[in-house]
């Protein structure tokens, strides 16, 4: 398996799917002094389900936290590591919270389940440059790992931009090559 990319002067985020790793707070305390965490659907439209939606925690490349998740088979189907420009964070945090609704072609609103490596996986191969940056926008870079035909852990995929600028304000709209790809 590759060892992680990650890019000098950037901090990390792992978002992680609460619902799907109830125990996340607890491995949190138990790997990290200190942590610093947070609900990524508080304060959206999605408020009221923030309990079981994505939490976020900083990490740092390489730390116990950052090994659990590349270790951990339930962890590696759920959880993704964002790169963002130090000093960041609010900015990246709205980046993230813009994007867990996007639009379909015809242009009906969809919960989009970006943090999920099974949905970035089918994802990012049919998105063009432009639309990475544009749905990515300040996010600098995006890790996630694969699971092999026997759930072994086999592979890290990247994708990294040089210097991502906000487009939390612009709606994302799914291609319909990618549309088609996520429904299928």
């Amino acid at each position: 398996m590759s060892e992680s990319n990650t890019l000098a002067g950037n901090s990390y985020f792992m978002l992680v799917d609460a619902s799907r790793v109830p125990d996340v707070l607890q491995v949190v305390y138990e790997l990290i002094d200190d942590p610093e965490y947070g609900q990524l659907y508080e304060d959206t439209a999605f408020n009221d389900v923030k309990d079981v939606g994505p939490i976020w925690v900083s990490t740092e490349p390489d730390s116990p936290f950052w090994q659990h998740w590349m270790t951990t088979p339930l962890w590696v189907t759920s959880a993704i590591v964002v790169g963002f420009p130090q000093g960041q964070q609010r900015e990246a945090l709205k980046q993230l919270s813009s994007r867990i609704e996007v639009f379909s072609p015809k242009g009906r609103p969809l919960y989009f389940r970006f943090h999920s490596p099974v949905t970035l996986e089918r994802m990012m191969p049919h998105l063009s440059d432009q639309e990475k940056a544009l749905f990515w926008g300040i996010i600098t870079s995006v890790n996630w790992l694969v699971l092999g035909e026997q759930n072994e852990i086999s592979d890290l995929r990247h994708y990294s931009q040089e210097k991502g600028e906000s487009t939390d304000s612009t709606s994302f709209i799914l291609s319909p090559t990618v549309y088609d790809e996520l429904k299928a």
